[in-house]
């Protein structure tokens, strides 16, 4: 009261009566400060307006008595949030510092006034125009200050909130390095008894934290922490700033939290975060900031212990802090993303569409709000992204999900690589791809996740609380790339990373039971695969827990109940046990019920259910549980989007049920219902290869066992749609056993195909199915070496794009083959309770070759598909119709009689003789049959097997009696072909002429089934009591793989340089037991002889490796080989020319393509065997070289005498080099078959006919 009466007993107009005014107005805004009434403070400004009012315009005092009303207004701002205030005190601030000298002493401390003034206003509008102005006015009064003074501290400290500031605007850290300066200087320069200590530590503390943030160094986040308790400590609970301490350090805490998972550190940031809020009036502006901190504890509580109650909090105090904050204020944004981030919570606890709803509408509005360069803005963007995904997980719109996508894309690529937050936008961005995957089923999409999942675990530090997360998602993508590709190591990697992401969450954590059910998906997986049951039962644990530590009014209960079914079905499947199948339907019955009517999942659940009702059927014969099976599937049909991935199985399912139906019935209408069902399936584009093949492979297989209910025309369509399947069945990106696996699976069903493609007539159809299942691994391997002439010169861009591709697939193949072929250790634990870990120690699955290569081959896929978009390239690398492909300048350089396909299935055996004018005849073959095909291929390679043991160079085995009765066994077997195939056939063709010893006829022989590995080209009755008909004596025989193969040689013009020959030779080979090649020599100096010119490359013994070899092969356009080659009947790829320090495998030749390559000849022993159970793909060297690049090979199709290789080698060279004098030679041909057939003669009649096993071996391939 003083300062009242004094100013009551000045006279109006005296100089004191200005002082006593000013001293007026500082008294009353002091008494403000402490006790934040705003009368008071309207006392003040009107008593400094006054003041002001009064003074002349020229009076030194007026500059101060303007700077304490700015004062005023700018605490009644801060008090009470009116911005009028805050433009009422910029006004005055900017005139005082206008109207102060700059030599002042007054003149520092008005400037930072001004400055904070400046800063509030960025702070309450965002106007980045503000904050540069805060900055530089901070500066100068920064730098006006004498160092001894001691307003420095509190003007440094000032300095580094706007550094700060413009950090989190901008994202530049070396704002946030001279934030942490000026904050250091401030703390230093401040006396610990100063009452303004504890501002510079909060302040040096903030921005600790803010660095913490940005780079994740825990020593930040602990600096920080100590600051802000001393700040606390420091404070008396009644100064103003002390909730603002408290908040800042539950801030810290609850990021400590979220750091490192203690929960102790939650719980302490929880009691600041009340005290802060308590302490703190109803109308004060900082309010809303503390009750958002609360509720951001309050739900970290929810999200570590799952209890509702702590969600509810944090929605009830957040909506309060959103109804506080005005809505142009630039913290509002975050008050909506929080309140946002909540409602989501509570959708995916209770499953209320309400919540979630609400939650894209506030995340909208922060996301509107927000400028692009704001710090949080990706934080929003992301919150978007999995509020969408999340929205299209529960309705199924698409569009939904691509709005997640590009939401999630931007957040990451405004986020910078080393922002701790990076880990979780990329973990959103890979749930998005994921989700992608699973409803569209593109490949890609998968592995766009699982690389994008890779680099959030990657950048998540091991002892992080996100970790779990990352690795269970990491696991689940893992999980479906096996589901998708069959890679077995896609399994175990899903199994280790389930595991490990299981260990790191606590039990009582709310989503441990999906981390369980994660971990169970993965068990189950090994199981289907190696049918260990105790993977089974692994699973089966696992699911049980996750269910019971789920509450029942959890949404996310059914998808565990669901896995939980599928587990005891897979166990009644594997032991029968009615229990598991009473357990599968009461939990998928759950499943069903707890799952709203238009959620997508549901058509899965009811699917599920649909075949636990026909497994109970099958077992029990009740046919209410059939009609239930029925009625499910068709509801999992019908709620099942077209273009979704899973339409196809389920279809098929409902077909399979439809088909048990008439099974029971037989009547035309049931089999008609399951009929049109196979084809609405098989109408659905998008699917699982294997699942598509199989669905055909059903259909066609319910046609042909109920022919009486169908017709012709139908059982073709069906098997024509097997037939499309082939192509993604044996698909490139897997290995080659795999591939190899499949083909011998497809080579049965084509044989079928063929049979009714003959059976209705189509003949053209017959040959183009034969074709499409055969040779399909030498098939891809020449499709990625095709010349692209046409497109280049159309669409020069794509063909470079393609020759990439291609190069990328070379590049990445062999290491991919053996990654892929590499053993895979099993870990058979199970989940592990109560474990102790080093966590730091954990190293995630490394991206094999085989991934890699996988990868590449998606790329070449989806360009080829990119390509067929291009007008004229519709067909781009499609297999060729018939028309086009005797239509095409290859096919009409065929000289040689007929290529003719041999087909043997159960149906019938036929000949489809394709002569070299296009046509297509039809030979009957009435005496073969599949069972006789194999019979003869038995009794062959149990023959040959005891000759096989004999390899080149060792001395010929048993007495005269045993060489005696192989022949006769020899003579019997070529009987048999020659009645059962090549007689009808030569027959037909009207060949069986007065034999002349000289044969000008040519016939390219590509038979099929147990026929691949039968000698046709020795054919003949040699017993003396019949008519001595043998095929040699009226045709010249070679072989082909495929019609294609057969068509890239003919297509393949000679060099116009004279031949090279690279000829490698290994007269013995120390690696081998096998005795030396004594002979090898003598055809090595025969070929010194014979060959004319120079340019010519001998490696000879150590000189005849594998890495000068395959340096040497594209440079020669012949090659020979005279050394020891074998079969590999485990690994076909494995097939080899043995060279002097390692073997040439089939699969090394495979990735070597040679460009002027013409003859190959393969003086070895077992170069033309294939593998009986896989005869289509013909998996020998012989074909191999042709697929490399070479025109014609010779080859032998069992081991050799030593002696008769030079004996053949100087009759078949002489013989070429004479037929390409003599110009005889038509265009695009080589002359090898006719120059192997008088080889062969010669080598019969100097060794006798009746010795068969040592002329007939030798076979010609190619042209």
């Amino acid at each position: 009261m003083f300062y009242y009466w004094a100013l009551q007993l000045t006279p109006d107009g005296h100089l004191r009566n200005l002082e006593q005014l000013d001293g007026l107005g500082r008294h009353l805004h002091c008494l403000n400060l402490q006790s934040c009434q705003k009368q008071q403070l309207q006392c003040s400004i009107s008593v400094f307006h006054i003041a002001v009012e009064c003074c002349l315009l020229d009076d030194p005092c007026l500059p101060l008595f303007l700077n304490n009303l700015a004062v005023s207004f700018h605490s009644r701002f801060e008090r009470f949030g009116d911005s009028r205030d805050l433009e009422n005190a910029l006004d005055a601030e900017r005139r005082a510092v206008k109207l102060t000298p700059t030599d002042d002493p007054n003149f520092p401390r008005l400037l930072s006034n001004l400055a904070a003034v400046l800063s509030s206003r960025f702070g309450r509008f965002g106007e980045s125009s503000d904050l540069d102005s805060a900055l530089d006015t901070h500066r100068r009064a920064v730098e006006l200050t004498p160092t001894d003074d001691p307003e420095l501290p509190l003007r440094l400290s000032n300095l580094a909130t706007s550094f700060l500031s413009r950090f989190e605007r901008f994202k530049d850290s070396r704002d946030l390095e001279n934030a942490l300066d000026a904050d250091r200087r401030a703390v230093e320069l401040t006396p610990v008894d100063d009452p303004k200590l504890p501002r510079s530590l909060s302040n040096l503390a903030v921005s600790f934290h803010s660095r913490f943030q940005r780079f994740g160094d825990p020593s930040d986040l602990e600096s920080a922490l100590d600051a802000e308790r001393r700040a606390v400590e420091l404070t008396p609970n009644n100064d103003l700033n002390f909730p603002l301490w408290l908040n800042n350090l539950a801030i810290s805490l609850h990021t400590r939290f979220e750091r490192f998972g203690n929960s102790s550190d939650l719980e302490n940031a929880l009691d600041a975060n009340r005290r802060a809020v308590e302490l703190t009036l109803e109308d004060d502006p900082c309010l809303p900031r503390w009750l958002n901190n609360l509720a951001a504890s309050f739900f970290s509580r929810f999200r570590r212990f799952g209890d509702s109650n702590d969600l509810d909090r944090a929605l009830d105090t957040q909506r309060r802090a959103v109804d506080l904050t005005p809505t142009d204020n630039p913290k509002f944004p975050l008050q909506l993303s929080n309140l946002a981030v909540y409602f989501h919570s509570r959708f995916q606890r209770f499953g209320d569409s309400r919540d979630l709803e609400n939650a894209l509408d506030a995340e909208r509005r922060a996301v509107k709000l927000t400028p692009t360069d704001d710090l949080n803005f990706p934080l929003w963007l992301s919150n978007l992204a999995s509020f969408l995904s999340s929205r299209f997980g529960r309705f199924g719109d698409s569009s939904d999900l691509d709005s997640a996508l590009d939401a999630e894309r931007r957040a990451v690529e405004l986020t910078l690589e080393d922002d701790p937050c990076l880990p979780r936008w990329l973990n959103n961005l890979a749930a998005s791809f994921f989700s992608r995957f699973r409803r569209f089923g593109d490949s890609s999409d998968l592995d766009r996740a699982l690389d994008t999942q890779r680099r959030a675990v990657d950048l998540t530090p091991t002892d992080n609380p996100d970790l779990p997360l990352q690795l269970s998602s990491l696991a689940l993508s893992f999980h479906y790339r096996f589901e998708r590709f069959g890679d077995s190591s896609d399994m175990e990697n899903a199994l280790d990373v389930s595991r490990h992401a299981v260990k790191l969450t606590p039990t009582d954590d709310p989503n441990f039971p999906w981390r369980l059910s994660s971990l169970a998906l993965s068990f189950r997986s090994r199981f289907e695969c190696f049918k260990d049951s105790r993977d089974l039962e692994n699973a089966l644990d696992a699911e049980r827990r996750a269910v019971e530590l789920t509450p029942a009014d959890n949404p996310g209960l059914p998808w565990l109940l669901s896995n939980l079914a599928t587990s005891f079905q897979s166990r009644f499947d594997r032991f029968g046990d009615s229990s598991d199948l009473q357990n599968a339907l009461d939990a998928e019955r759950r499943a069903v019920e707890l799952t709203p009517t238009d959620d997508p999942e549901l058509p899965r659940r009811l699917s599920s259910l649909a075949l636990s009702f026909r497994s109970r059927f099958e077992r029990f014969r009740d046919r209410i549980d059939l009609q239930s099976a029925l009625n499910a599937h068709q509801s999992a049909v019908k709620l099942t989007p077209d273009g979704h991935p899973e339409k196809l199985v389920r279809i098929r399912r409902f077909a399979d049920c439809c088909a048990c139906r008439f099974m029971q019935q037989r009547t035309q209408q049931d089999f008609d219902e399951a009929d049109s069902l196979y084809q609405s399936a098989m109408d659905q584009h998008v699917a699982n290869p294997v699942a598509r093949s199989s669905c055909a492979e059903a259909h066609m297989q319910f046609l042909t066992e109920n022919a009486q209910f169908s017709d012709l025309a139908s059982l073709f369509f069906a098997h024509s749609r097997v037939v499309d399947t082939l192509p993604e069945l044996v698909w490139l990106g897997h290995s080659v056993e795999r591939r190899l696996k499949d083909s011998a699976r497809a080579g049965v069903l084509v044989n079928s195909a063929v049979s009714v493609a003959i059976e209705s007539r189509e003949l053209s159809q017959a040959v183009v199915w034969l074709e499409a299942g055969r040779g399909l691994i030498w098939s891809q391997i020449a499709s990625i070496q095709s010349p692209l002439d046409d497109l280049t010169e159309r669409y020069p861009d794509a063909a470079s794009e393609m020759r990439k591709a291609r190069h990328r697939l070379q590049q990445l193949g062999t290491a991919a083959q053996i990654s892929m072929r590499a053993p895979i250790t099993v870990d058979r634990r199970g989940p592990t309770r109560n474990e102790t870990m080093d966590h730091s120690h954990y190293v995630l699955p490394i991206e094999t070759a085989s991934y890699r290569y996988q990868k590449a081959v998606i790329t070449y896929d989806s360009l080829v598909k990119k390509i067929r978009y291009l007008d004229g390239f519709q067909d781009f690398m499609r297999p060729r119709k018939l028309a086009d492909l005797v239509a095409s300048p290859a096919f009409r350089r065929l000289s040689a009689t007929a290529v003719v396909f041999i087909n043997v299935a159960e149906m019938s055996c036929d000949a489809l003789v394709l002569s070299n004018d296009g046509a297509v005849k039809l030979v009957h073959l009435p005496e073969l049959s599949k069972a006789g095909a194999e019979k003869l291929q038995s009794l062959w390679m149990e023959h040959v097997g005891i000759r096989r043991g004999h390899r080149r160079g060792e001395t010929s085995r048993g007495d005269a009696r045993n060489i005696y009765a192989y022949s006769n066994i020899y003579v019997r077997l070529l009987s048999r072909l020659w009645s059962w195939v090549i007689y009808p056939i030569l027959l037909a063709l009207d060949l069986i002429t007065t034999p002349s010893g000289k044969p000008s006829s040519h016939i390219i022989w590509c038979p099929t089934g147990s026929l691949t590995q039968l000698p046709l080209h020795a054919a003949g009755n040699y017993d003396q009591r019949e008519p001595r008909l043998r095929i040699f004596d009226f045709v010249i025989s070679s072989y082909t793989p495929s019609l294609s193969a057969l068509l890239r040689c003919l297509g393949k013009d000679l060099p116009a340089t004279p031949p090279s020959m690279l000829l490698v030779a290994q007269s013995h080979n120390p690696r081998l037991r096998s005795a030396p090649l004594p002979c090898v020599r003598d055809e090595t100096a025969c070929l010194r002889a014979i060959l004319p010119g120079e340019g010519h490359v001998f490696l000879e013994d150590v000189q005849a490796s594998v890495e000068h070899t395959l340096a040497a092969i594209n440079q020669h356009s012949w090659v020979h080989f005279a050394c020891h080659a074998s079969q590999n009947s485990e690994d076909p790829t494995l097939t080899a020319i043995e060279l002097h320090d390692k073997p040439l495998t089939l699969e090394t030749l495979m990735h070597n393509v040679s460009k002027s390559a013409e003859l190959a000849f393969l003086s070895a022993c077992e170069t033309a065997v294939g593998d009986k159970t896989i005869p289509e793909e013909s998996v020998h060297l012989a074909a191999g070289m042709l697929a490399v690049g070479f025109k014609g090979v010779v080859a032998t199709m069992w081991s050799i005498y030593d002696q008769d290789a030079p004996v053949i080698v100087e009759a078949y060279y002489k013989k070429l080099l004479e037929l390409r004098a003599s110009r005889d030679i038509p265009l695009g041909h080589t002359g090898a078959a006719y120059a192997l057939h008088h080889a062969t003669m010669v080598l019969k009649d100097k060794v006798g006919e009746k010795n068969f096993e040592r002329w007939v071996p030798f076979v010609h391939f190619g042209v």
